[in-house]
């Protein structure tokens, strides 16, 4: 008896913090608005007024434009991308476009998903 009641309650514990866990964890990606995107551009690049401005509106078009879009469309999506990504760098100066572009090869690492979860790069799962 005793053992049932403890196996119950480490199924119990298991499945509570599998609940728990973030929703990048389980599997599903978090969406961020523009709005969080420039929050953090201008936190990481210390932007000012105009160039928060400036970006808002870069960040805000390419959200509309996404939302109409056809997502099935990889080659349109990273087209998308890399327009809003240079209109970011021209807004930029030199010495943020390098914080920007290490900021983006991080972000890509991660999405390639870069060592997560104990996985050595280059293995397989």
């Amino acid at each position: 008896m005793k053992k049932v009641l403890l196996l119950g309650m480490i199924a119990l514990l298991s499945a509570g913090s599998l609940l728990a866990q973030h929703p990048q964890q389980r599997g599903q990606r978090r969406q961020f608005s523009a709005k969080d995107r420039v929050e953090k551009l201008q936190k990481e690049l210390n932007l000012s007024e105009e160039q928060t401005t400036e970006i808002t509106v870069l960040f805000s078009e390419f959200e509309n434009k996404m939302k109409n879009s056809d997502r099935s469309d990889r080659q349109q999506m990273r087209a998308q991308m890399d327009s809003l990504n240079r209109g970011v760098e021209n807004i930029l100066s030199f010495e943020q476009k390098e914080v920007y572009r290490k900021m983006l090869e991080e972000s890509r690492q991660r999405q390639r998903g870069g060592n997560r979860g104990g996985h050595r790069s280059g293995t397989n799962r």
